[in-house]
């Protein structure tokens, strides 16, 4: 485990190039398209450190009829490359959105 102050420092250093979180949320949007149906959509990525890797975490949002969307799950995206390494299960994302209209 990293120290906040290393955290900062490590931050710092790959400012320039982390991809926008607009290109994080295209290849949630991509996923979503492919792995998923209607209904679904990328929320507002959130910056994070795991462990020394830079992440973006993507929520997955469900939005049923008469609805405001609601989070189903999540995508985990390597904030330098743009390459998705982590996501919440498709079943269980559909269990979220069965529950969400229930």
């Amino acid at each position: 485990m990293i120290s906040t102050l290393e955290a900062d420092e490590l931050n710092r250093s790959l400012q320039d190039k982390v991809i926008s979180p607009a290109k994080a949320r295209g290849v949630t949007n991509r996923f979503i398209l492919e792995h998923l149906r209607d209904g679904f959509c990328a929320g507002k990525p959130n910056y994070a450190l795991v462990q020394t890797e830079p992440v973006w975490i993507v929520p997955i949002l469900f939005a049923g009829p008469d609805q405001a969307p609601q989070e189903a799950g999540e995508v985990i995206v390597q904030a330098l490359a743009g390459e998705i390494i982590g996501f919440t299960p498709v079943a269980e994302v559909m269990r979220h959105a069965r529950a969400a209209v229930a």
